[in-house]
């Protein structure tokens, strides 16, 4: 295994993974699954609507946007892989706005 990442050997083995797009009301979601929190595995997933769309990956409802994909290619490294996928279905919330994250800390445009 090139990752300590809870889902590297699930992509892996499935073959499927989605991309959720933050939007700025997802702070939260944002702190639970980049380890910013005490929260772990599967617990992350609670309190949370989730769905599937085509590849049956798992997709937060009312993200700003989602990419549901059929994993392609994985490139191994020393610490990481890189993933590449091939979109085969998504979702936007066209009203909503993004979740930023920039020089350690979240972002809201609007108020800055």
């Amino acid at each position: 295994m090139c990752s300590k990442a809870g889902a590297h050997d699930i992509i892996l083995q499935s073959k499927v993974f989605c991309v959720n797009i933050l939007a700025a009301d997802q702070q939260d979601v944002a702190v639970r699954f980049s380890g910013g929190s005490d929260i772990r595995g599967s617990e992350r997933f609670v309190g949370h609507a989730w769905g599937r769309l085509e590849t049956g990956a798992p997709v937060l409802e009312h993200a700003l946007a989602v990419l549901d994909c059929e994993l392609i290619e994985s490139h191994r490294s020393t610490t990481h892989t890189i993933f590449i996928g091939r979109v085969v279905d998504g979702a936007t919330r066209s009203q909503a706005r993004p979740l930023l994250y920039f020089r350690g800390d979240y972002w809201n445009l609007g108020e800055r």
